[in-house]
């Protein structure tokens, strides 16, 4: 048995904890099964810890408690459930199934194979963007909604192996426009930006972009190459979480662009609370987007 071990804990409030309660947490990682539960006493897991019992018994409180600083407040941030034989490692199973950020990828690279090679979907293009126009803002601003997310076939903007040609899926029509990277990125930050401003600001128009709101999302863009889904499931899974919306000791949000996009970890740990995209989805806001806006060298 193995176990999964994301970097992002290293940014996770169980890192500001005792040694003695971050070597008791990851041994407890480590003796998990497949289901999270842990078999033992707390003088057996100090054992195998290797510390003393009574920083076991400290560390086993610590990770049954609430925890408001918690990325993930599923459980009141409650790490572990005292359970008869043992402990059980809640949302193991969640994290267990996550792919890391390679494992996306190339689950993606397939997925658009096999996409170009599907026959031609019978709704034309035409009543794509149709459908999509009748249930967005008729304003011309770009701050489209998930919630109001149209019923199209799955659409991917990325890049067909390297950063030059992007690829664009559109109502199920393959086509490979040849664009530029610096047009890829720009389109791509715009989808992104609208998306924020959209679902955490209500598309308040007053907000505009910054220098550091335009280096993040280029770095995370480059980090996904030019792979827009990780930003934008990071973005949706913040406006779930109430911690960053506001509901903490500081009653301060942590949901403008350089808090969520601060590094790669952070935004894969946001992204990855999202089944959808833990499962290899496209985000539905990105054909919803395409179809609207449509990419450089595809025709409206």
């Amino acid at each position: 048995m193995y176990v999964k071990l994301f970097s992002s804990i290293l940014s996770s409030s169980i890192w500001s904890e005792a040694v003695g309660t971050r070597i008791a947490w990851i041994t407890m990682l480590a003796l998990a099964d497949r289901d999270g539960f842990v078999r033992g006493a707390p003088s057996g897991l100090a054992r195998q810890a290797n510390i003393s019992l009574a920083d076991c018994q400290r560390a086993l409180k610590v990770l049954e408690s609430p925890d408001l600083e918690s990325q993930s407040q599923e459980y009141g941030g409650r790490r572990i459930e005292t359970m008869e034989g043992g402990w059980l490692i809640l949302n193991y199973a969640k994290y267990r199934e996550l792919r890391d950020p390679e494992q996306r990828r190339e689950y993606m690279r397939d997925y658009m194979r096999k996409r170009r090679k599907q026959s031609v979907n019978s709704v034309s293009k035409s009543e794509h963007i149709a459908e999509a126009e009748a249930d967005t803002d008729s304003s011309p601003s770009r701050d489209l909604d998930i919630e109001n997310s149209v019923s199209l076939e799955t659409s991917q903007l990325g890049v067909d192996g390297r950063k030059s040609n992007a690829l664009v899926c559109i109502g199920g029509q393959p086509s490979t426009p040849r664009v530029s990277e610096g047009e890829a990125l720009e389109y791509l930050r715009e989808m992104v930006f609208a998306y924020w401003r959209a679902k955490l600001y209500a598309g308040n128009s007053r907000l505009g972009w910054t220098t550091q709101r335009r280096q993040k999302i280029d770095a995370r863009l480059a980090f996904y190459n030019l792979d827009p889904n990780a930003c934008l499931y990071a973005i949706y899974e913040t406006s779930k979480d109430p911690h960053r919306m506001g509901e903490n000791d500081r009653n301060r949000p942590f949901k403008d662009l350089p808090s969520i996009f601060v590094n790669d970890s952070v935004c894969d740990e946001l992204a990855n609370r999202n089944a959808h995209y833990a499962a290899g989805k496209p985000h539905p806001f990105i054909e919803k987007y395409v179809a609207k806006y449509p990419p450089p060298g595809v025709d409206g």
